[in-house]
């Protein structure tokens, strides 16, 4: 589990969110011997053409609610993935054309 910087995670596919669980989350995140009470996020991690690409197409919720509180980084799993599964997931939207 990494501390990873909410600026370099791509969240490609719209959130549907329930805004009382992202309250409830936020009250979690704020007491801090409780924040561990959250699972991490995954994220895949895909390492392309010496570039290091992260995306996440869960947890919203608890993305959403470190959005809103202004965090710099979430917990989250890395997931080393190839390039070719995003592209499976993303079709034409995918950053990885070849």
């Amino acid at each position: 589990v990494f501390d990873v910087p909410m600026s370099v995670i791509n969240r490609p596919i719209p959130s549907q969110l329930d805004k009382e669980k992202v309250e409830r989350m936020k009250e979690v995140l704020q007491i801090p011997e409780r924040e561990n009470e959250l699972t991490p996020i995954d994220v895949h991690h895909v390492q392309h053409k010496g570039q290091d690409y992260y995306f996440a197409f869960g947890g919203c919720h608890r993305w959403a609610a470190s959005k809103e509180l202004g965090r710099e980084t979430i917990q989250a799993k890395l997931i080393e993935t190839p390039a070719s599964v995003i592209k499976t997931y993303l079709g034409s939207s995918s950053p990885f054309k070849e």
